[in-house]
């Protein structure tokens, strides 16, 4: 049986690199959101905001990227250990899942368009 510990800086490196890519390919939600957060990073840069402003609102924008990864991983596991049967409670679960992304969609793009638009 592999070893699932991780021994160093590098194979951590390596397995994040991987889990990226791996849902880069499988979800297309991760597609967008990176390049959402592609977008609002060359939004600032042609805009000639400062960096004060370009870099915390790249930095917000990765948030929901971030928990759509989460996401991702909660639905697969749901999907591996339940199957696809329909079961009320695993809707409301994948609902729940939805709609925290929704949230951070709202709050982080929110925050980014305002540092790049309305902050001095």
């Amino acid at each position: 049986m592999g070893q699932w510990k991780n021994t160093s800086l590098f194979n951590k490196f390596m397995y994040s690199c991987n889990g990226l890519r791996v849902a880069f390919i499988m979800e297309r939600a991760v597609a967008y959101e990176t390049a959402a957060s592609l977008a609002v990073l060359g939004i600032g840069i042609f805009m000639r905001r400062p960096p004060s402003a370009v870099i915390p609102s790249f930095l917000l924008s990765l948030l929901p990227l971030s928990l759509e990864l989460v996401n991702s991983a909660v639905e697969i596991m749901i999907d591996c250990h339940i199957g696809q049967t329909y079961r009320e409670d695993i809707k409301r679960t994948k609902d729940m899942l939805s709609a925290s992304v929704f949230v951070s969609l709202i709050a982080c793009y929110g925050g980014a368009i305002w540092l790049l638009f309305f902050s001095k």
